[in-house]
């Protein structure tokens, strides 16, 4: 037993070795030393097994252990425990051919063999001995052979037993002087059996009629592994029972089986060969056999010119007009009854015809002899088109042609042979041939039809054809065809000519292709393919390189002068307005130009211009950066509003425009919308409602009037009162110095007439938001619904906008959404 102890001190760290250190254990009072194993705190030491005095003792003794260390510079330390010696077990194991389960015949020696071994390890353990014992019987006996290596061996005589399923004990006892050593045992299955047979059949099963010969059946001894002679043989067969069996003295026996006896049938027929013998059991063998028909063939010999050129197996061809000669040879193919060859004599009326102009027909065949028939396939015989009307032609699908030929006792051979009626083969050659020519020449194409049919002389032409002009797919090209012909001179030659135009402009050279078909009745059907290029004389190429040329210059001049009137001679400045306002037609926000003036700089500009002549002038820094607009209401809806109010006749409204128009144009409005006012609270005073909603209401009847009547020359009619429109002025009021207070009037008119909304121009002031009111803007955004990400991008880009051009974008966002 090992031991290993570490050796510590009081906070578990281990204690370095020294000479002086002592490891000891005590057993019993004999002391026995732990060596320092080269780790620092493990001791180790192995005790004895058998030593007298310490650990041999009897088994289940208790021994008590006291282990003491002593070193230098260190207190003494003990540990003790206890332990016992038990005995050591031991194991039968099961070896060479004895397993768990065995089986005998009775008389038979059965060898038991087993290997006794320790628990631990598998050591071999010989001292002490092996029986075995059937506790139901009552007896035992001990293992005759002891190899001196743990292994035991025993001859059992199953004589002693008798029959029956019994389990045996093998057991092992420990000599007296062995204590220490356990017993152990091991049971299994042994069955003593009568000796066991069994019956070996031939192979062959099938045999084909007029066969005859010897079956060989084996009795075999399954428990000794040898054959059983001496039997006595019993055959049963339904309709040929037979006795008579030779033994061939090795347990193999011959039985005689003619087949003449039966008739040919793929039924199986049961076989049954019985052998019996005493001490033995008895052996049957039933087997299925088959007396066949014997094999036959049916060969077919047609030429190979009629071979289908697709090579489809069993498929041929001949053209109509032909005749097709098939011979079938009947043929014996097994010789187990003797015989190989032509089967002659044969029953041939089942033959039958199916195609796409005969319904299903039987047909006769005619003997040759020796086992050969012939058929002839006349494709000119009115019995093969008993369902078509009209003349034979040719047939996409084949005809079936069944063979079927049998005999007694012998198979009927069947074979199908598919027959296709086809066009006469044939094919073209082209003779001559042109196939380039300049303005005006002539050229022509000669073919020759060939018929290739292997069974006809070579070189035969196909003549009387039809040689026609696709006109559908051929294409021409500055060519005229003439009408394609036969050469009388030459039968199965076929021309055609052609002649190429003479166009005086417009050179060039061009390709025409030419399709041609050549056909005949019941012949295969060709398609003569030409390319014929017509090509320039050189004087029409001198033309027409003459007028090339002069045109394209002609109109790059004319493009020239177009582009230089409409782009180049338009100001870059009027161009870049242009861009501006057709990005506000299309809803979106024009970029800003970069090198336009500022507000501050054109107002600068129009200030000195104007007061030139005064001596007044301003600098850009005098301008203020942010102005005041004046917007001027266009007086002619101002004027409907006034005759709706006042009911005013047209002469009334002449003479109060009249009055007017000796004011200011900056004052005619506003003295305007003053009246408006005035007569608006005397009917809210007359009607009971409030002043905002008799303006309201005027407002509104004034712009439908105004949308739903226009005459011609932009005049619009209200109520008998006829107004010029006018465009809607802004006037710019600047803030004045403390020195001098000078009086500006700013006015926008024009001498078009009204537009569309969609094609009213759109003019724009220089001046840009406070932030007073981007905020403002920000709160109208929101209120209209606008997204916060959009509101961020617009705000941003309305701190480098215009004012007027951030209103025209509101306007297109609540248009916008009254379309949604």
């Amino acid at each position: 037993m090992s031991i290993t102890i570490y050796f510590t001190d009081g906070s578990f760290i281990p204690i370095s070795h020294h000479v002086s250190t002592q490891v000891i254990a005590t057993i019993e009072g004999v002391p026995f030393s732990l060596s320092y194993n080269g780790t620092p705190g493990y001791y180790s030491g192995t005790l004895p097994e058998n030593d007298e005095t310490a650990t041999k003792r009897a088994p289940g003794t208790p021994y008590d252990v006291i282990i003491s260390a002593t070193t230098l510079n260190y207190d003494p330390a003990l540990y003790s425990f206890t332990f016992y010696v038990l005995q050591t077990a031991t194991e039968v194991q099961l070896a060479g051919d004895t397993t768990e389960g065995m089986t005998f015949a009775y008389s038979e020696s059965g060898i038991l063999t087993v290997n006794i071994v320790l628990d631990v390890g598998d050591v071999p353990f010989w001292n002490g001995t092996v029986q075995w014992l059937i506790s139901d019987l009552g007896f035992s006996r001990n293992f005759t052979s002891d190899f001196g290596n743990g292994t035991y061996s025993v001859s059992l005589d199953t004589t002693l037993i008798g029959y029956g399923i019994f389990p045996i004990t093998l057991k092992f006892n420990p000599w007296s002087n062995m204590s220490l050593y356990a017993s152990s045992s091991k049971t299994i299955q042994v069955a003593i059996t009568q000796i066991q047979t069994s019956v070996i059949p031939p192979f062959g099963r099938d045999f084909y009629w007029g066969w005859s010969g010897y079956l060989e059946f084996i009795y075999w001894s399954e428990s000794f592994s040898t054959g059983i002679d001496g039997a006595t043989v019993t055959l049963t067969l339904p309709g040929a029972e037979s006795v008579v069996a030779i033994d061939l003295n090795n347990g193999s026996y011959l039985i005689w089986l003619d087949t003449t006896l039966l008739t040919a049938s793929s039924s199986f027929i049961p076989l049954t060969a019985s052998f019996s013998k005493a001490n033995h059991l008895r052996g049957d063998a039933i087997i299925q056999i088959r007396v066949l028909e014997v094999p036959t063939e049916l060969v077919i010999e047609i030429p190979d010119i009629n071979s289908d050129p697709l090579n489809y197996p069993g498929v041929y061809i001949v053209p109509l007009g032909d005749q097709l000669n098939i011979t079938v040879f009947y043929n014996d193919t097994n010789d187990q009854e003797g015989f190989v060859g032509g089967l002659a004599g044969a029953n041939i009326s089942l033959n039958e015809i199916f195609g796409p102009t005969r319904t299903l027909t039987s047909f006769e065949i005619v003997e040759i002899g020796n086992g050969s028939y012939y058929f002839i396939f006349d494709t000119t015989d009115l019995w093969l088109f008993e369902s078509s009307t009209g003349a034979p032609s040719p047939q996409l699908d084949s005809y079936t042609l069944s063979f079927r030929i049998s005999i007694g006792n012998r198979s009927t051979a069947n074979i199908d042979v598919r027959v296709r009626i086809i066009e006469l083969p044939t094919r073209f050659t082209i003779d001559e041939s042109t196939d380039s020519l300049l303005y005006g020449e002539t050229g022509r194409l000669v073919v020759i039809f060939e018929d290739l049919w292997p069974g006809h002389p070579p070189g035969t032409l196909v003549t009387g054809a039809n040689f026609t002009l696709n006109t559908e797919e051929t294409q021409l090209y500055l060519l005229s065809v003439s009408d394609p012909y036969e050469d009388p001179s030459r039968p199965g030659y076929y021309i055609i000519e052609y002649t190429a135009a003479s166009p005086f402009f417009g050179a060039s050279s061009g390709s025409s292709d030419l399709v041609i078909t050549l056909s005949f009745p019941n012949v295969a059907q060709w398609t003569v393919n030409l390319r014929v290029r017509t090509n320039p004389t050189q004087l029409a190429i001198i033309i027409t390189e003459a007028v090339t040329y002069l045109v394209p210059i002609f109109m790059l001049i004319t493009l020239l002068v177009i582009a230089y009137v409409r782009v180049w001679n338009v100001p870059k400045r009027l161009r870049q307005i242009n861009g501006l306002i057709k990005a506000i037609r299309k809803g979106k926000i024009p970029k800003p130009i970069s090198d336009v003036k500022s507000r501050q700089e054109l107002i600068t500009d129009l200030f000195n211009d104007t007061f030139e002549e005064t001596g007044i002038s301003r600098i850009v820094e005098q301008i203020p950066q942010e102005s005041i607009p004046v917007e001027v209401p266009e007086l002619g809806e101002l004027l409907i509003q006034l005759s709706i109010l006042t009911h005013l006749n047209q002469e009334e409204l002449d003479e109060f425009k009249a009055d007017i128009a000796k004011m200011k144009m900056s004052e005619q409005a506003a003295f305007v919308k003053e009246v408006i006012m005035q007569e608006a609270i005397r009917a809210a005073r007359r009607d009971g409602k409030t002043v905002e909603e008799i303006v309201d209401e005027v407002k509104a009847e004034a712009t439908k009037k105004i949308a739903g009547e226009k005459v011609e020359e932009g005049v619009v009619d209200v109520e008998g009162v006829v107004v010029e429109p006018e465009e809607p002025e802004i006037e710019s009021v600047f803030l004045p110095s403390k020195d001098e207070v000078p009086e500006v009037e700013l006015g926008v008119k024009t001498e078009k007439p009204a537009k569309s909304e969609k094609e009213e121009d759109v003019s724009f002031t220089s001046d840009m938001l406070s932030p007073f009111e981007i905020d403002e803007l920000r709160k109208e955004l929101k209120e209209k619904g606008v997204p916060p990400s959009e509101i961020d991008t617009i705000l941003e880009q309305a701190k480098e906008l215009p004012r007027d051009l951030i209103e025209e974008l509101i306007k297109s966002l609540d248009a916008e959404r009254r379309r949604k």
